[in-house]
């Protein structure tokens, strides 16, 4: 035991702890601010406007979604989630469409897994088009969820649209 101590006390101790939190998030903070003040604020100027813009736009966005009936699906083959997004006031290099896959929990979601971002393939009237390749790693249920995300850093609170699998 004393060995132990003696051994691990070099890395779990509350300089180490500091010096961590302060690497991992005060510098980073830090830099962070400068980035943003640099210029007389342009920066920040710029990202309040667009936050206001994409938080007055983002009810209007939404996502629909469907995979292929009928198909066999086997561990080691991609199932592919076609999906329509109507973006509105909302450009393509603003919002990132995603597709979340994993063990379904009981609200039938994914509980962890894989997140695939999908492949922006052209427009159809006035929704854009994607497609998301999900990788089938595991055999059985798969939850496969799909979700919008605003790029820069407003958080997301689209409906989700979901599915449950079942792979061979």
């Amino acid at each position: 035991m004393a060995a132990s101590i003696g051994h691990l006390g070099s890395v779990f101790n509350p300089h180490r702890m500091v010096m961590e939190y302060a690497e991992r998030a005060y510098f980073t903070a830090h830099r962070a601010g400068d980035a943003l003040a640099a210029d007389r604020h342009v920066v920040a100027e710029s990202l309040a406007q667009w936050r206001e813009r994409v938080s007055a736009a983002w009810p209007t966005v939404t996502v629909r979604s469907e995979v292929g009936p009928g198909q066999t699906l086997r561990v080691g083959d991609a199932i592919a989630v076609d999906i329509w997004a109507a973006l509105g006031m909302l450009g393509t290099d603003e919002v990132l469409i995603e597709a979340v896959a994993g063990r379904p929990g009981a609200d039938g979601r994914p509980t962890d897994g894989d997140v695939v971002s999908a492949r922006h393939v052209g427009a159809e009237g006035a929704e854009q088009r994607y497609v998301a390749e999900v990788p089938l790693s595991d055999a059985g249920q798969l939850a496969i969820t799909v979700r919008a995300r605003p790029i820069n850093a407003v958080g997301s609170a689209n409906p989700y649209r979901h599915f449950l699998l079942t792979v061979e």
